[in-house]
Formats: C-alpha cells, sequence, structure tokens
C-alpha cells in the first residue's frame, strides 16, 4: 500500500515510576524521577 509503513516502535517502562518512554534506546537517566537506564525494561 502506498504510504502506508509498518515501523516497529520500541516502548521502555520504568521499573520505578511506571512512565512509559518510546525511542530506540531507553534515556541515560530518566530526567523525572531521576531513574538510570538500567531501570527500563523493554515492553514486548
Amino acid at each position: 500500500m502506498p504510504g502506508s509503513s509498518k515501523r516497529k516502535v520500541t516502548q521502555w517502562v520504568c521499573q520505578v515510576c511506571g512512565y512509559i518512554h518510546t525511542g530506540e534506546k531507553p534515556p541515560e537517566v530518566f530526567p523525572v524521577c531521576g531513574a538510570p537506564k538500567s531501570e527500563f525494561r523493554k515492553l514486548e
């Protein structure tokens, strides 16, 4: 179909505050709760 692209979006959830981040990688440090990258888990 012209104009339709199926691009997979990756989402990450913060294990500290529950925030869901959309992007290829989790943030290095989440500015709201201060959680480091290691506290984010990829949503499947």
